[in-house]
Order: structure tokens, then C-alpha cells, then sequence
């Protein structure tokens, strides 16, 4: 017999026994590489408490601008990855009924929608149009090759509607075994299949053939379809899922895994590496690849387990449609090892990386150790199981020293403690925080209650009497020369031989708590990770310089360093993972730059829990692999650097989503006039991914009038006010987190009509009417001129005498008063500009100040934006004066009013308060920026040059800022601002304190 012959048969028989799937499903898996365990994705839902209309997602799709789009029974829903926004029936014409059951794309990219009572519409260029209605709710659609709409209904049939508009109807005198049509699909031959209630037909034409019964699928409702990788024609029902080759003559169904013998699958789709996705009817989501048939419920995180849609966007993540909301797995940067991996614990403390390539994992309940994907529980079957683990750190041997919270130090070896130190040992505490090895041989162990060292010698406990700050003991590391790096609780000390010397940090931000030290590797400082942020030691001359807020840090509490192979630092702390580049932060800790740029990480990212852990070590560890791994409060964290750039390799599209005008919405138009005396223009735009969305960056440029782009962060809106007439343009650009912007700005074009004494018209009118009285004055002038020396002439016979010395007498008096008039105008505006303008700054004075922070508070009330006031003084004023002179300082208050000019907006409101004091007013500014601002003017001011004046002068001021926010009057917002500024000369001085309401 041939082969290919044999195969048929064994096929065949197979098929009867339900195996013929299974063997081409394991055939077809054989060499195909392991995808990352459902387990491993992010997962991220969505229901009406995240601004869904309703719960049940029936179908989703995603249009060529980058939205996701979700039809639900009460509208259908457009997503940016922030918010939704839902289109009913009463914001879309010719939608008879907000239920939306269908979703698809046209030929030109256009959204196509069908729901209740039959309504169909069109999305194009944002206008809805409406087709004529179908005859029930559409259940599906689904246009063609041939640019036909096929419309499947509940309980009527089918509707084709040609590229002409011509109609087809499909009822069951036609040839369909069931009145509804659940699904439709072509072929890679071209030819339409309908999947019934009652089963499966092929369109001929204006005719309908049914698959026969013989050829192997039940006669059950057809529920999904799809098209294998291998071009074969797949079929979910509500007894399995089949396969079958539709481009042989002879149509013949197996099934298609014998592991979906008995699901009733609802949805069907391949994804781009030809895994199999299942939507059950209750069993949830299935995926089905080389790692074999996996499952997700509502266990797992799913709203609810019945499935009603599935597809998947651009940037690979698959989104799922429940009848309890929607949901989203994607790969992401940081992936997390749980208890529901093996671990002991979620709660972990600290993790190390043994030389051999394992990773152990000390938890709340005891010890794991991580070889390649196995997990293992060590010392499971001794009395020291479910111990609390504190701390690790390898020996010479590889030996494993733990560190425990009750239990004292234990060591492992193969497995198994082989010793065990206490108090009774001479440990100074059973509680163990940190643990080392020294090169010497020596163990340190630090406890809560000291640091012991044990060697040949014996046990030697070190305490305050022997200069330790703290007997808190959180870290221990060997230097470079040998010597031992000690963080307490209190402070930080370096031992070398005996000697304890205490590290005086209170001059850098008041910093206690050394949660970690990292020696750089060309020895020449090191690094402190503190509860006031990062500090670095200079080993020359043991100096200090931190990193902090004031730098640039979203949180200052900083558990671990971690140096990547890619130049960067890893900062966790209780709110999330920093990452910055080591060349930023040294330039930064010596000065030669005011701030670093950052990435920031938390569940939105991948991990469990942003809620790093310190307090005991190591609580992060670097890999071989160049992996990170980071303890957490739920589970291990850990990232990949390099594939950071994989998420920001292609920047996301952007578009502007609403353009507001003196509060009043207007239509995102191109050439928009908007009317004279426009004021306050806002606009709003979003970059459209959904992987990293929170992190998107923005950037945006109004030609006509900025000069570059202006950078918004994570800020996804522009406000401008009092723009002149004229026309601007608009452009928007987005990035992800280090990564480039995107090249197709978001464009908006629009106009400001002027008013009707700014129109050129009206200009050259009232120019030609100057023009014109000046002529007439002139002639008439002149005229009169002419008058008077006729009359002069007359007289000057008789008269000449008397006349020419009352002539020059009149002249005289003329030139007096014009001057004296003169003289009268130019004192008139000098007492004006002295009644609002400080004389030696050129700033508002005080009364100019007060009447201008009564008119913004009032207005910030009224409109509800946002407002801050800062007040600030310089540091040792009277110092200057006293030690320099007062000139000087004369000269060195100019020099910081001049500063306070260029760092401010024309919009803001500038002023000498008194004294050596000067007030900002920051409207449209919340509380962050008017912060930020504060300090890159606070850096500006210490950056004065003063010697052209005073050499050897250095000026600082400290500030206090103020948010009208939750302020009942413009008073209360000045004590604030008051009290925020005694606040920052409290603490020290050339710093800014924002108030506490």
C-alpha cells in the first residue's frame, strides 16, 4: 500500500477515535520553540469601575490610528490606553440601539458597527454614517476579499450587501441549516463559509451548499472560525474544535486537538507565532502551543469565564471580552516569581545569586533556591523550615550563610545546615540582618542589636561605645582596601582591624537609614542607598554629595544600587524601581548638571507589587545573565535591561482628542477661526499604546508661536492663553521611555480671528483717518498763521514796538509752559511707575503684587485652575551688607531679580516683596511644576556669578511655595507660602519647602 494511502487510513481511524487531532497538533508543535507560560504575561482588566458603559465586552478591533475599540450593549467604546470614551445611540446617528454585539474594519481602514435592532454604521474621518438596518441584531460582520459586507443576525439569517450596495439575503430557503448566523469566514480559496445555529454552509453564489454529515463535523451551532497557519479551515462548536482542508475536493473534518474534545469554544484566533487562543463558554481562555493546552479563569484574574471576544493588537498583546469586563495579557518588562510559582512566600527579603548560577530566595516562611526553572525548598525537612530569612551571602567554599529573624545565622551546604550561630555564640542578636564573608575569612553578621565578627580569634560584638551610630545593622560591605562598610539604622561606619570610623552624614539631607553601600569599580567612590536617596562617598577626601528629590527623584527612599551592564543603576524603593544612567548621577553628585532624567517601574510595568523590600540584604541582585532580580512585597521582580528597548523600539502613534476653547468644546477641524478675544486654548492628545501607556512622553510645538518643542513628560495636554491673531499650527509628538519620538506628528491647524480695532482694514482706515486730521490741522494751521501776520502787517506801523516785544513775551510764555507741561508729564509717570514698580529691580512692588494676587485667586477660583505662590528670601542677607556693603547689595538684589526674569513666564507674576524678600505668582501652574520651578530658579540664583560686583560672593535663597488649591482666600494662600519658606530657612537654608495645607 503507499504511503500517502496508509497515512488516510490512519487518519480516518484515528478521527473515529478522536486522536487524528491530537497527532497533527503534536506534529505540528514538535519543533516549534516554548512560548513564556501564561503565567509569565501581565495581565490588566477593565470593568465599569474603570469607566466601562457595561461589563459584557462582545467584540473588539483595533482601527489603522492606534485605538482599541470594544463594543459592549451600551455603546461602543473607544480606548487610548487611559480612558474610554463610549459612542450610544444618542452620539451616533443612525444607530437604533446602543447594544453593540459586532466590530470590524473596511477596506480603507473605516470602523464598521453592528448591534441591536439591526443598526449598521459607518466610522470614517470621524462622521458616523448609517447603511440601512439589517432585519435583526447583527451577531457578526465580516467584509471579504471582494469588498462585500457579510452581516450575520440572530434568528435572520445572513445579509450580503455588494460594493455597489446590492443586497443578498441568506435564510434558511436558501439552504442555512440554522435561522442565526454566529460566524463567517473566507477561505485562502476565496470561498464564504456561515456558520449557523444548525451548522456549517459554503456560499455558492446566491445559493448555499451544507457540509454534508458525512464529512465529520457535528450538526451543532457553529460559534467561531478561523484559518490555521497552514491555510486550513478551522471550526469551534459547542462539542470541540475541528480542522479540515477546504482545498481538497473531498471535505473531511477531524478534530483538531483531542484536549478540545469537550470545549464549547466561543472564539478562535491565531496570534503571530500560530498559538492557538480558545474563548470558552465557561471554562475561560485556553491557549494551546508547544507548551501544550493552558487554561486562564477567573482564578487567574479573568473578570469572568465566559469568553466573547479575543484579538490581537499591533504590539502583540491579546485582548480578551467577558462577560465581566475586559482584559489584556502582554509581555512586559519586568515579570514577577510568586507563590503561586513554589515560593515559600511572597513577602521576599533578599535574593543572591550562588556561583554556580542558582538564585536563592529568602522569604517570610523559609528558603527557596532557583535552578534554571526549577524551585526548590531548602531545608525542608529540618527544624529551621518556614523560618523567616532576613539575609544571604556565599562563602569562599560555596557554602551559604542565611541570616534569619529568629534563629540567629545558619549555614548551608548541600542542602542541609551544618552550623548554626546564636547569642549564646557571641552573636550580638538572633535577629540577622546582614551577613558577610570577608576576604580574611572572617563572618560578620549584623543584628538589631549590633555587629559580630567571628574569626580565629573568636567572637568580637561591636556597639556604640565602640562608635558604631547604630546598633541597627542593615548592610554590610568589604571595600576594595579591605575595609568593612557598615549601615545602621542611624548612620553609617567604616571598620578597618578595629577601628570604627563613624561617617557624619546629617550634612547631606539628614540621611539615617544606609540600606546599601556599592563600591564604584574603578574604586574611587562609593555609593549610599538611604532613606534621603542616594550619596556618594569620594574616597580622596571623604567627601559627600546626595541625590535626591531636589535632583529629580520621584521618592527618596532607596533600598538597593544595582549597576546593569549597560551603564544604568537600579534604584527600588517602596514606590517602584528607578533607572538612571551612572553617568548622569555622577554628574549630578559633582555638580556639573542640576537634575538626571529617569525611568520608573511599578505593576503597570509587570511586577507584582511596586513595593520594593529593604531593611535587610542583599534585597537586589544583578545576574550573570545581566538580569535583575528584586525583592518585593510580592514575590521576586525581575527584568532584562536589554529588552527594554524592545518596548520603546517603535514609538507610538499619536492624536489630538479634544481642543477646547474658553471652555467650549470645538470639532478637531482642520482651519478652524476661532472668534476674536479667544483666550484660553486647550488641547489634549494621547499616544496610542497600550503596552506602556501611563509612560508614554509628550511633546508638542505651536508654530507661530514656540520656537522648539516643548517637553510635557507624561503630561498629555497643552494649554495656551491670550495667543495674538494670526494662524498656528499645532504638532504632536510622543516616545516611550527612552526611546525615539514618533516621526508623524499629530497635527492641528487653526486661526484666531482679531478684533475688530486688530483687523488691517480697520487699521489702514483709522491710519488714513490720522493721516488725514493731521493734514486738515496742518492747512488749517496754517491758514490761521497766514491770518495773523496779514493782521501783524497791518499794525506794525503803528504798533511795531510794542508788538514785538509782546510777540516774543507770548513766544516766551509758549516755550515755558510747554516745558513746565513737559516736565509735569515725564513726573507724573515716574510717581506712577514708583507706586507700582520697585525702583532698583524693576519689579512689581508690594501694592502692585497684592493687586494682582487678589485678581489671579479670584480668577483661579472662578475657572478652576490651578495656582501657587512662592515666596523667597535670600540666605545671610544682612551678611552682605554688613561684610561687603550695601551697594553690593544693591547689586546683588539686581542680579536676582534679573534671574527671577528669565526663568519665569511673562503670564507670571513677579515682584520685590521688601527687604531682600521677592514674591512669584504662577498661574495655570499646579503644585510639582511650581516646585520644579522654584528649584531650577533656587540652582539658577546659586549659580550667580558675582564677581564683576563681589568677588568671592556666592548668593542662595530658600523658598516656600503655596498651592491655592483647598485655600479659602489669597491671605491664607500668603501664610502658607509664608510658613513654607520659614520652613526651608529652618532646615538649613538654599532649599524649597512646599506647604501643608
Amino acid at each position: 500500500m503507499p504511503l500517502s494511502s496508509s497515512r488516510t487510513a490512519l487518519t480516518r481511524w484515528l478521527a473515529r477515535l478522536g486522536l487524528a487531532g491530537l497527532l497533527a497538533a503534536s506534529s505540528a508543535y514538535a519543533s516549534e520553540e516554548l512560548p513564556a507560560p501564561l503565567s509569565d504575561y501581565y495581565r490588566e482588566s477593565w470593568t465599569t469601575r474603570s469607566g466601562l458603559p457595561h461589563n459584557s465586552i462582545n467584540a473588539i478591533t483595533q482601527t489603522p490610528d492606534g485605538y482599541l475599540w470594544v463594543g459592549t450593549w451600551e455603546g461602543a467604546v473607544r480606548f487610548n490606553g487611559r480612558n474610554f470614551v463610549n459612542f450610544d445611540r444618542e452620539r451616533v446617528p443612525g444607530l437604533p440601539d446602543s447594544g453593540v454585539r459586532a466590530l470590524t474594519l473596511d477596506s480603507d481602514g473605516s470602523l464598521l458597527l453592528g448591534g441591536g435592532r439591526g443598526g449598521l454604521v459607518r466610522l470614517h474621518d470621524q462622521e458616523w454614517s448609517p447603511f440601512a438596518p439589517a432585519p435583526a441584531l447583527i451577531s457578526n460582520l465580516y467584509r471579504d476579499s471582494s469588498r462585500r459586507l457579510w452581516v450575520g443576525t440572530e434568528s435572520f439569517g445572513a445579509l450580503r450587501i455588494d460594493a455597489d450596495g446590492e443586497r443578498q439575503h441568506y435564510t434558511r430557503d436558501d439552504g442555512l441549516p440554522g435561522d442565526s448566523v454566529l460566524s463567517i469566514i473566507e477561505d485562502p480559496q476565496g470561498r464564504v463559509w456561515l456558520g449557523s445555529s444548525g451548522g456549517l454552509v459554503e456560499v455558492l453564489g446566491k445559493r448555499l451548499a451544507a457540509v454534508p454529515g458525512d464529512a465529520g463535523l457535528p450538526s451543532l451551532p457553529i460559534l467561531a472560525m478561523a484559518i490555521t497557519p497552514d491555510a486550513r479551515l478551522l471550526v469551534g462548536t459547542e462539542r470541540g474544535v475541528y480542522v479540515a482542508d477546504t482545498a481538497q475536493p473531498e471535505l473531511s473534518f477531524t478534530l483538531y486537538d483531542l484536549r478540545l474534545a469537550d470545549e464549547i469554544a466561543t472564539r478562535l484566533l491565531f496570534d503571530r507565532d500560530g498559538h492557538l487562543w480558545i474563548g470558552t463558554v465557561n471554562r475561560g481562555l485556553l491557549r494551546l502551543s508547544a507548551r501544550g493546552l493552558e487554561r486562564l479563569s477567573s482564578s487567574d484574574g479573568l473578570p469572568n469565564n465566559r469568553v466573547l471576544a479575543l484579538h490581537q493588537d499591533r504590539e502583540g498583546s491579546l485582548w480578551v471580552g467577558t462577560n465581566g469586563g475586559l482584559f489584556r495579557l502582554s509581555d512586559a518588562p519586568f515579570s514577577s516569581l510568586t507563590e503561586t510559582k513554589g515560593l515559600a512566600d511572597n513577602f521576599i527579603r533578599t535574593v543572591l545569586e550562588h556561583s554556580d548560577g542558582s538564585l536563592w530566595i529568602g522569604s517570610s516562611r523559609g528558603l527557596d533556591r532557583l535552578q534554571g526553572d526549577a524551585l526548590t525548598r531548602m531545608g525542608a525537612d529540618s527544624p529551621w523550615n518556614g523560618q523567616s530569612v532576613l539575609s544571604l551571602t556565599e562563602t569562599a567554599n560555596g557554602d551559604v550563610w542565611v541570616g534569619t529573624y529568629t534563629q540567629g545565622a545558619l549555614r548551608y551546604r548541600d542542602g542541609r545546615v551544618v552550623q548554626q550561630l546564636q547569642r549564646d555564640d557571641g552573636l550580638a542578636g538572633n535577629e540577622v540582618r546582614a551577613v558577610l564573608e570577608a576576604r580574611d575569612g572572617s563572618l560578620w553578621a549584623g543584628t538589631s542589636s549590633g555587629l559580630t565578627r567571628f574569626d580565629d580569634s573568636g567572637a568580637r560584638t561591636f556597639t556604640l561605645d565602640d562608635g558604631l551610630p547604630g546598633l541597627y545593622v542593615v548592610s554590610l560591605m568589604q571595600g576594595q582596601r579591605g575595609e568593612i562598610w557598615v549601615g545602621t539604622g542611624t548612620g553609617l561606619a567604616i571598620i578597618e582591624g578595629d577601628s570604627v570610623r563613624r561617617v557624619d552624614l546629617s550634612q547631606v539631607a539628614d540621611a539615617e537609614f544606609v540600606f546599601d553601600t556599592y563600591e564604584e569599580p574603578d574604586g574611587r567612590a562609593v555609593w549610599l542607598a538611604t532613606d534621603r536617596g542616594l550619596i556618594r562617598y569620594h574616597h580622596s577626601d571623604g567627601q559627600l554629595s546626595g541625590i535626591g528629590r531636589s535632583a529629580g527623584l520621584p521618592f527618596d527612599k532607596i533600598f538597593h544600587v544595582i549597576a546593569d551592564n549597560d551603564g544604568g543603576f537600579w534604584l527600588p524603593g517602596n514606590r517602584g524601581v528607578i533607572r538612571i544612567a551612572r553617568r548622569d548621577a555622577i554628574a549630578v553628585a559633582d555638580g556639573r548638571q542640576p537634575t538626571l532624567a529617569y525611568e520608573r517601574f511599578t505593576e503597570a510595568d509587570g511586577m507584582a507589587s511596586a513595593q520594593c523590600n529593604g531593611g535587610s540584604g542583599p534585597s537586589a541582585t544583578l545576574r550573570a545573565d545581566g538580569s535583575v532580580w528584586i525583592a518585593t512585597a510580592v514575590g521576586v521582580a525581575h527584568v532584562q535591561p536589554q529588552r527594554l528597548a524592545q518596548f520603546a523600539e517603535t514609538p507610538p502613534p499619536v492624536v489630538i482628542e479634544s481642543f477646547r476653547v474658553d471652555d467650549g468644546e470645538y470639532p478637531l477641524q482642520q482651519d478652524q477661526r476661532l472668534p476674536a478675544g479667544s483666550q484660553r486654548i486647550e488641547l489634549e492628545f494621547a499616544g496610542l499604546s497600550f503596552a506602556m501607556s501611563q509612560r508614554i512622553r509628550y511633546r508638542y510645538r505651536l508654530l507661530g508661536f514656540d520656537a522648539n518643542w516643548v517637553e510635557r513628560g507624561n503630561q498629555p495636554y497643552a494649554q495656551f492663553t491670550n495667543l495674538a491673531p494670526g494662524s498656528y499650527e499645532l504638532h504632536v509628538a510622543a516616545a516611550h521611555p527612552s526611546g525615539r519620538w514618533s516621526e508623524d506628528d499629530a497635527v492641528l491647524r487653526f486661526g484666531i480671528e482679531p478684533q475688530w480695532w486688530q483687523r488691517i482694514d480697520v487699521q489702514i482706515a483709522s491710519l488714513l483717518a490720522i493721516l488725514l486730521g493731521a493734514v486738515l490741522g496742518i492747512r488749517w494751521r496754517l491758514r490761521s498763521l497766514r491770518d495773523r501776520a496779514r493782521q501783524l502787517g497791518e499794525l506794525v506801523d503803528s504798533r511795531t514796538t510794542d508788538l514785538r516785544r509782546q510777540t516774543e513775551k507770548l513766544l516766551a510764555m509758549d516755550s515755558e509752559r510747554e516745558r513746565l507741561l513737559d516736565q509735569l508729564r515725564q513726573k507724573s509717570e515716574a510717581f506712577e511707575r514708583q507706586a507700582r514698580e520697585d525702583a532698583l529691580t524693576g519689579l512689581m512692588n508690594r501694592r502692585a503684587f497684592d493687586e494682582a494676587l487678589e485678581l489671579e485667586f479670584a480668577r483661579a477660583e472662578r475657572a478652576g485652575h490651578p495656582l501657587c505662590l512662592a515666596i523667597l528670601d535670600l540666605d545671610h542677607f544682612k551678611r552682605v551688607n554688613d561684610d561687603w556693603s550695601h551697594a553690593v547689595g544693591d547689586e546683588a538684589l539686581k542680579a536676582v531679580a534679573e534671574v527671577i526674569r528669565k526663568q519665569f513666564r511673562n503670564i507670571d507674576s513677579l515682584a520685590r516683596w521688601g527687604g531682600e524678600e521677592f514674591a512669584l505668582l504662577l498661574p495655570y501652574t499646579g503644585p510639582e511644576q511650581a516646585r520644579a520651578a522654584c528649584e531650577r530658579l533656587r540652582a539658577a540664583v546659586a549659580a550667580i556669578d558675582c564677581s564683576p560686583f563681589a568677588k568671592g560672593l556666592r548668593l542662595s535663597v530658600s523658598i516656600g511655595v503655596a498651592s491655592q488649591s483647598g485655600v479659602a482666600n489669597y491671605d491664607k494662600l500668603l501664610s502658607l507660602a509664608d510658613a513654607a519658606l520659614y520652613r526651608a530657612k529652618e532646615g538649613g537654608r538654599n532649599q524649597v519647602c512646599a506647604a501643608t495645607p
